[in-house]
């Protein structure tokens, strides 16, 4: 685990300081300690404030005019800089989230405060993300990016095609997808389960939790379509490493694509097709899921 960072922040940021900071703070391997996660009900609340404040290694505070007016940031905040009042041990973080005066406790010492009121701002994320030392290939600005234009696609019932370029933190991205989501089949194409056609969609109905094996072929699609149809709520199912399709694609056969076709045109299935190419480039021109509307997504990672 990472290190701890308490998030110290007014009620009126939650939404942001829970699906898009905290989600940041996972993915570069902090350890995030915040209210809705964990307190308990019947203990008093500023004694576990403090006590869950106390195990941070940073402090997080998010601040605003309505984090100023509160007084139980104004407790989190004072007791934050009381651990480094001169801010030379890098354990506090302000981070501007509206425009706000800094209080006196801040303002004096003047250290280096993050603005983020615009999350498109990376130089500013980067000094968020730098505390954490982990290096996921990826800025945390871009990150979002993708992660939004994904999960709002899907969302809508979109299927996406997510095009990978540099050498970023994918599988950290897909997790965060699959808990924007709620429900998420994954199935990595570079497994040796997936080789042929019977065992892929084995491991396809495993993802969406049927114990059922795949028949052979051509009874294998009808497992298949039964399984997609019969699943719970939405049917979301992502590909990994799409690209080795460049090789496997005859393993499958034209029907395999042409049943996936028929299910996203039912609206019974959503595709999430993660590779480093446009995954049109790795079929042959007249396959029958090359024809299906996809959103394109790029994840553009840090040069090297």
């Amino acid at each position: 685990m990472g290190k701890s960072v308490f998030v110290s922040y007014s009620h009126q940021q939650a939404d942001w300081v829970r699906n898009t900071l905290c989600p940041v703070l996972n993915a570069w391997g902090a350890d995030v300690l915040i209210d809705a996660l964990r307190f308990q009900a019947g203990v008093a609340m500023y004694e576990q404030m403090d006590a869950i404040q106390d195990r941070a290694e940073i402090h997080l505070l998010v601040l605003s005019p309505d984090y100023l007016a509160s007084a139980p940031c104004l407790h989190e905040m004072k007791r934050a800089v009381a651990a480094d009042p001169s801010f030379s041990k890098g354990c506090v973080l302000p981070v501007v989230r509206e425009a706000c005066t800094l209080p006196p406790e801040i303002k004096s010492p003047n250290p280096l405060y993050v603005k983020l009121v615009d999350d498109s701002n990376g130089d500013q994320w980067d000094l968020v993300t730098e505390k954490f030392g982990a290096n996921i290939g990826v800025s945390a600005a871009e990150w979002l990016r993708a992660r939004r234009a994904v999960r709002d696609a899907m969302l809508d019932g979109r299927s996406v095609n997510l095009v990978v370029q540099g050498s970023p933190d994918r599988k950290g991205l897909l997790a965060q997808l699959r808990a924007d989501l709620g429900q998420l089949a994954i199935v990595d194409l570079e497994s040796g389960a997936t080789v042929g056609r019977q065992s892929l969609i084995t491991e396809i109905l495993r993802a969406l939790g049927s114990t059922v094996v795949a028949r052979k072929s051509p009874d294998d699609l009808r497992d298949l379509h039964l399984g997609v149809m019969e699943a719970p709520g939405p049917v979301r199912l992502a590909f990994r490493h799409f690209d080795v399709l460049r090789s496997r694609a005859n393993n499958y056969k034209e029907d395999f694509f042409s049943a996936l076709k028929f299910l996203v045109e039912e609206r019974q299935l959503v595709l999430f097709i993660e590779s480093r190419a446009p995954y049109t480039t790795l079929l042959p021109a007249t396959n029958s899921l090359s024809m299906i509307q996809m959103k394109t997504v790029e994840l553009r990672g840090r040069a090297t």
